[in-house]
């Protein structure tokens, strides 16, 4: 059981909270003969999972409306942001 201080709200100390545990959530799509998927969960809920993944498909989503060509080329050029993915 946490026990609150006095005049800290539960949000703020969710808040706190997850300032001070580290956090993780990465995923790994290898494409091979058959897509195959590894992913990495530390302190995330599902719920922030789901969300962190729209975000991807909206940044996807937004570099096919700006007619980026390459956004699913897999021999396109590395750019440095993804080259650890």
């Amino acid at each position: 059981m946490v026990r609150l201080k006095k005049g800290l709200s539960l949000q703020k100390a969710y808040l706190n909270y997850n300032t001070m545990v580290e956090r993780e959530f990465a995923i790994k799509f290898i494409l091979k003969n058959n897509i195959s998927t590894q992913m990495q969960i530390k302190n995330v809920s599902p719920q922030e999972a789901i969300g962190l993944l729209e975000m991807a498909k909206d940044q996807i989503m937004e570099n096919i409306r700006k007619g980026r060509q390459n956004v699913f080329d897999m021999h396109g050029k590395k750019d440095e942001e993804n080259k650890d993915l």
